[in-house]
């Protein structure tokens, strides 16, 4: 300013002046003591001017460093003359009475009065124009910032490359220490790093890869951080933040329908402001939805520019003049334009509810915010709608214009899902009604209870009758379960816990049907119960089927026991008969004693009966009896059992001839044969040989000592079934005939089908016994009375007949105890010497003791240690002349062929009567010859 003489100080000019002015307005002297301190000072320094005059002017102002005059302190005066020296206007910083400062313009003149040089200063307040300059600053900053980013979107190859020009901007515009950008790692399920810039982002060991704030917790809990006190911030890395003295941080997660792929953070020195938040925040679903875009473009290989590559709509357009400038291939092709058509706009492409979002809310937020997001409509040219998620960037040109850059997606394949997803959610509903699964819903507040279509059909009413009361509901409960539903509903509500329920519910025909509930409690804030929802289905045919099983295994429990009781039963039973027969045939009896034991004969007989009825019972067959011929039926099934068993298997039948008759049901019959054959097979998997034999024999109370029954005398025809298998051991013989019991894997045996044999074989009157040993098959014989209706097959043999005696010694081989001492006894009696040995190895020792005395071998055909041919075998290498009887509780047909033996050879089989073995036993002795 240049140097005038100042007027008077009196003049009412100047006085009006000073008082009047907007600016500040001081005089010092020649020694900068301030000598004039107008209002407009006084209020911008908060000073009185009585508290300024004559105190220098350093003590209101700061001197600029950069204009200080050499060599002069940095004292008021040389700040004055700074200012001279500049010949314009200086910022300063001024001091304010509170101790702040703020920044003024000031100009100085310098004046003379009477020969005194004195100065005259203005100050001018320029914080609010240096706000307005900053904010201006900072409207162009993140206006570059928009840019580059847009430019980064849009230009950059990789997501590497776009990611890093992404936070490299940060840096750039908006000043920060530090930007990363993280991205979802889907093999790890967790955070990457993929881009990182600014004087922070190297740590001692290279990149530094720390995050240093919980971006963890950000992408989980899907908010964002942004804080100007990072000190005491338990979310912010406070060690690293007090090193590097970072002072704010922004952080983002970057969210892409309703997905986080990643999150955006930045660290700065400074604070930051709103407007630079929310520019970050903006950017940050832009960043995502290319990150997710680029991923799309990466998995599926393409890898070429991100305009030119994507399958969204990417334009440019001039804000002023509405002018399309740029529209990629893939806009093109989804608006239905050529690829070098000349296009001047996309007016045309959009709908009129499109043009008018367009000029009410699209264009106005993305000036205001920088960007825009959100579903909008394009029309192709065809006339198809085309639904779009649409990103909207302002950005400015080079030369100061506006552009805005628009990236569309066509999102009617997502729509078509979803429409498919809503069409999906019908057919579930029509499959809950096919199926009969209903749901309700209960409004605690009105109680107004609300049904699907498919819960009146469960409770059997017309969906017209439910008028949605829970008294209405109530009502279609059985009575007896009514309370115990309320109590579980109120249980439910009072404590805000899901519930299951079974009770049952009456039709309006009277018949009862049974629910299955799964029920779920939605409760407030507050921990209140709101409403109830559940679904019911019809279990009625699950509790029938339910019962059936209880009672299928009460019959099995049933079954066993009655195998339990009649085994044990059974053995006293041949006790009792056994040596009562003995006792009846003792001589010495006298008459009233052989009274009492014909009556204890006849008691125990009875007992055995029961013990029948029992068997049957668990079985509860009806038979229709009628006169059967058994090699009839046996010949009839010939054909049928053979394609029964398979090609694998031998099939032969050994029928004797003039065989009785016997008064049984003849399908019953069938499947006793079937059933055996079908076990028989089962015990073959490889291949082997089944006979069916048929035969009549008579029977006495002795044939049941062995096997545990009581046996009524007299002429039964037999049935055997001989297979070449497995064989069964004595632990699973003594429960064959149990109900349910097999030895099968699960799921290929029901453990019925022996049962269901035992069961018809005992109805009929009949006994069934098995004989095997382990790997030497197994025969199942079942005697049947033989009618006296039927013609006899010849003359029977009477079981009373004086069995013919002897004197012989007997060597009598036997693995079975019952059966052993049995046979001792009744060779004793017949006059026979008998040596008796359990085992092979015991006989061969005994026969070394006793060898010029034993006159006969009666042995076992199938004993543990070896068989009873190959013990003979080896004791007539010793003896020539020795003479043998086998016996089996296999028929001698299947000992014939399993064994090996002539069927020349003596045979007696189990089970026998003392007459049938006395006369065998005879008939042995008389032969000329010993036979191997």
């Amino acid at each position: 300013m240049a140097s005038r003489v100042m007027a008077s100080p009196g003049d009412a000019l100047t006085h009006a002046i000073l008082e009047t002015a907007f600016d500040g307005i001081f005089i010092t002297d020649h020694t900068s003591a301030i000598t004039d301190f107008n209002p407009a000072a006084e209020r911008m320094f908060g000073l009185p001017r009585a508290a300024v005059i004559g105190r220098p002017i350093d003590q209101l102002l700061l001197p600029p460093t950069s204009l200080e005059v050499s060599g002069a302190s940095p004292s008021g005066a040389a700040a004055l003359a700074a200012t001279l020296l500049a010949g314009h206007p200086v910022e300063m910083t001024a001091r304010h009475a509170d101790g702040t400062h703020f920044q003024v313009e000031l100009a100085v003149s310098r004046v003379s009065t009477q020969g005194t040089a004195q100065f005259a200063g203005v100050f001018r307040d320029v914080r609010e124009r240096k706000s307005y300059e900053a904010a201006a600053v900072e409207r162009q900053r993140l206006s570059a910032f928009a840019w580059d980013v847009g430019a980064a979107l849009t230009e950059s190859e990789t997501l590497e490359s776009m990611l890093e020009r992404c936070a490299r901007s940060m840096v750039e515009h908006l000043g920060v220490a530090l930007a990363r950008v993280w991205t979802r790692d889907p093999e790890q399920d967790g955070l990457e790093l993929r881009a990182s810039a600014g004087p922070l982002s190297m740590g001692t060991d290279g990149i530094d890869r720390v995050p240093h704030c919980r971006i963890d917790d950000i992408a989980r809990d899907r908010e964002g951080i942004v804080t100007n006190a990072v000190i005491s911030d338990p979310r912010i890395d406070q060690a690293w933040a007090a090193e590097h003295r970072i002072a704010s941080v922004a952080a983002y997660p970057l969210i892409v329908d309703e997905r986080v792929v990643g999150v955006i953070v930045m660290y700065g020195h400074a604070a930051i402001s709103d407007a630079t938040a929310h520019a970050v925040s903006s950017i940050a679903h832009v960043v995502g939805s290319a990150i997710e875009r680029k991923r799309i473009e990466v998995s599926q290989a393409r890898l070429a520019a991100i305009v030119e590559a994507t399958t969204d709509l990417v334009s440019i357009t001039a804000l002023d003049s509405g002018t399309l400038a740029y529209m990629n291939q893939a806009g093109r092709r989804m608006l239905g334009i050529g690829a070098q058509e000349s296009v001047s706009d996309l007016s045309q492409f959009r709908t009129a509810e499109f043009l008018a979002h367009w000029e009410n809310v699209i264009l106005p937020t993305a000036l205001r915010e920088g960007l825009w997001s959100g579903e909008t409509t394009y029309s192709s040219r065809d006339g198809r709608a085309i639904p779009v998620l649409q990103v909207v960037i302002v950005h400015p040109t080079a030369d100061g214009k506006i552009q805005l850059s628009t990236i569309a997606r066509d999102i009617t394949e997502r729509k078509r899902i979803e429409e498919e997803l809503r069409t999906t959610d019908e057919r579930t509903r029509f499959a809950h009604a096919a199926a009969g699964i209903g749901i309700w819903e209960m409004q605690l507040s009105t109680g107004r209870i609300t049904w699907s279509d498919a819960l009146p059909a469960i409770h059997g009413v017309p969906a017209a009758a439910f008028d949605g009361t829970a008294e209405a509901f109530s009502k279609l409960v059985h009575p007896e379960d009514r309370d115990a539903v309320r109590l579980a509903l109120e249980s439910a509500i009072s404590t805000c816990t899901d519930f299951s329920l079974e009770y049952r519910i009456l039709w309006p025909d009277g018949t009862l049907h049974w629910l299955d509930t799964r029920n779920h409690v939605h409760c407030a804030k507050n921990g209140r119960a709101e409403s109830v929802v559940g679904v019911a289905i019809d279990i009625t045919e699950r509790k029938l089927l339910e019962a059936r099983l209880r009672q299928a295994q009460k019959m099995e429990a049933i079954g066993q026991l009655a195998g339990g009781v009649a085994h044990d039963f059974n053995n006293l039973l041949t006790v009792i008969l056994g040596y009562a027969e003995f006792m009846g045939a003792d001589p010495s009896c006298s008459d009233q004693h052989r009274r009492d034991v014909q009556e204890i004969i006849k008691a125990a007989e009875r007992a055995s009966g029961l013990t029948r009825q029992l068997l049957a019972f668990s079985r509860n067959q009806v038979l229709q009896a009628k006169l059967v011929d058994v090699n009839g039926l046996v010949g009839g099934m010939s054909e049928l059992l053979g394609r029964l068993i398979g090609e694998h298997i031998e099939l032969v039948t050994v029928l004797a001839p003039h065989l009785g008759t016997v008064l049984a049901d003849y399908g019953q019959l069938e499947q006793v044969l079937m059933n055996l054959a079908v076990n028989a097979r089962d015990a073959m998997p490889s291949g082997g040989r089944l006979v069916v034999e048929t035969g009549e024999v008579a029977l006495d109370h002795f044939d049941g000592l062995t096997h545990q029954q009581a046996v009524v005398p007299g002429r039964y025809v037999m049935i055997a079934v001989t297979d070449s298998g497995t064989g069964i051991d004595a632990g699973t013989k003594r429960r064959l005939f149990e109900p349910f019991f097999s030895t099968k894997e699960r799921g290929k045996g029901t453990g019925l089908g022996l049962a269901m044999v035992y069961g018809i074989v005992k109805q009929s009157g009949g006994y069934i016994w098995v004989f095997s040993e382990p790997g030497h098959g197994a025969t199942f014989k079942v005697y049947l009375p033989r009618s006296d209706d039927g013609a006899p097959a010849g003359a029977a043999v009477r079981s009373d007949e004086p069995a013919p005696r002897g004197a012989e010694t007997v060597l009598l081989v036997e693995d079975e105890t019952g059966v052993r001492r049995l046979a001792q006894r009744i060779l004793e009696n017949a006059g026979y010497r008998v040596i008796e040995a359990s085992s092979p190895a015991e006989a061969r020792k005994l026969f070394a003791e006793h060898r010029a005395t034993i006159d006969l071998v009666l042995t076992d055909v199938v004993m543990p240690e070896s068989s009873g041919p190959e013990l003979f075998q080896s004791l007539a290498a010793q003896q020539p002349a020795l003479k043998v009887l086998y016996m089996s509780g296999y028929t001698e047909d299947a000992i014939v062929r399993q064994a090996g033996l002539d069927r020349g050879l003596p045979f007696v089989q189990k089970p026998f009567t003392a007459a049938v073995l006395a006369r065998t036993v005879r008939d042995a002795l008389r032969r000329a010859a010993s036979q191997a």
